[in-house]
């Protein structure tokens, strides 16, 4: 198994907690085709072969499409697009029959949200990208699977652009054991969309039988209002007194 981030340190505690003998860290930016194309190597060199390519790397937005900032935009489709094309290449071009490639998109990749409308069309892209390569690559035996996600237990949504103006009235998230199921769900079935979650299934959906009702819906739950300046003030004195 090897294991690809930016982040050397949190690879190596992965590693460690896994506790499998062929598990090998490799640091390497995905946005970086010379980086994909190294991973690759250094799978072929550690492991030998590769029969499963999970697609994992993902970066999120929360700002209204109106004040979406193009530099911010740009690096947002490098990573969920760019970056995940830079790895699907690679992996139709080393994988053997029985191969499979497994992409991780999101709920937004069906359903577009408020605050959310850079984001999901990155991952309505994966799942284009998705589709066509499954097409593609079935007369040589490799599956490509597409795995959906709804809001989940990680730091994703903290480290996303915009989250300080995001607030997510859902009640329950995803853990990340579940999604982690889901991704064996892909490795072992011929199913060629897996859904962590029925209820984000139903949402995707709804918005495509009742797109009028999904409107209210998700204007209900995903817009909130933006911090007042006295809830600032207060955060900015509660952040220094928390330093003291």
């Amino acid at each position: 198994m090897l294991l690809v981030a930016r982040r050397a340190d949190r690879l190596e505690q992965l590693v460690r907690e896994l506790g499998i003998e062929k598990a090998v860290a490799f640091s390497a930016d995905v946005t970086c085709q010379d980086d994909v194309k190294a991973a690759f190597q250094a799978a072929f060199k550690q492991l030998g072969n590769l029969d499963v390519v999970v697609n994992n790397a993902g970066k999120g937005m929360y700002v209204p499409v109106a004040e979406m900032d193009i530099g911010q935009w740009n690096e947002l489709w490098a990573v969920n697009v760019q970056g995940a094309l830079y790895v699907m290449q690679e992996a139709a071009r080393l994988l053997r029959p029985g191969g499979v490639i497994i992409n991780i998109s999101s709920i937004a990749g069906k359903v577009s949200s408020p605050r959310m409308g850079g984001y999901s069309a990155t991952k309505f892209a994966l799942g284009a990208l998705s589709d066509a390569l499954r097409l593609e690559l079935a007369d040589q035996g490799i599956r490509v699977v597409t795995v959906y996600p709804g809001s989940t237990q990680t730091e994703f949504r903290e480290r996303a652009i915009g989250s300080e103006a995001m607030v997510d009235k859902r009640v329950t998230r995803s853990t990340p054991e579940q999604v982690a199921q889901a991704v064996v769900t892909a490795m072992v079935t011929h199913k060629t969309r897996v859904w962590v979650r029925r209820p984000d299934r139903i949402a995707a959906a709804l918005a495509q039988a009742l797109p009028q009702i999904s409107d209210y819906v998700l204007r209900r739950v995903m817009i909130a209002e933006k911090p007042s300046q006295t809830d600032q003030e207060t955060g900015s004195e509660q952040s220094e007194e928390d330093k003291r």
